[in-house]
């Protein structure tokens, strides 16, 4: 199937074959399908649906080795995250997706505990203050692109074993 210098084509019902289908389109971001429930989606072109956000879940972040374990409270009144101890470091790894760049970092939690946003690569232990802030406000830090070796490292303080983290969200925005 070749679909070519056509201003406007609307393709239904199945395509099948062997090996690959190739459709170019030279306008980027513009290539929609739509699902059968009716969602019109860009495939390749989002982060697990989103092409404006990254969510970060409770479960997505670790502590270092100042305090003891954390532990994730999950019950039919609440899905949070705490240390067991309040000497306790929180971070989160965050992979922005490629052919974007993180411009805000924003992590929910039941205090306003202090917050680093750093970037981060997989290849060395150094990493690059990008801004901070305190949880519960969006910290809009220094944009980071990505690229083959990056990463966004969330560094929150939380300084009482009855802070509660419940998530956050990461703005991306296409480069």
């Amino acid at each position: 199937l070749i679909i070519d210098e056509i201003p406007s084509t609307d393709v239904r019902g199945n395509v099948a074959g062997k090996g690959l289908l190739y459709v170019q389109n030279d306008t980027p971001n513009t290539l929609k399908f739509k699902d059968d429930g009716g969602t019109i989606y860009n495939p390749g072109s989002n982060w697990h649906g989103s092409t404006s956000f990254i969510k970060i879940l409770p479960t997505d972040f670790i502590t270092n080795s100042d305090g003891a374990a954390f532990y994730n409270v999950t019950s039919l009144t609440s899905a949070d995250l705490r240390v067991e101890n309040a000497n306790s470091e929180l971070f989160v790894a965050v992979t922005i997706p490629a052919g974007y760049k993180a411009t805000t970092t924003h992590i929910y939690g039941s205090q306003a505990r202090s917050m680093v946003v750093y970037e981060a690569d997989i290849n060395t232990d150094t990493i690059a203050n990008k801004g901070s802030g305190n949880v519960n406000t969006t910290l809009n830090h220094t944009d980071i692109v990505s690229d083959s070796t990056n990463y966004l490292l969330v560094y929150v303080g939380v300084t009482d074993v009855a802070d509660e983290i419940y998530g956050g969200l990461v703005a991306i925005e296409r480069v």
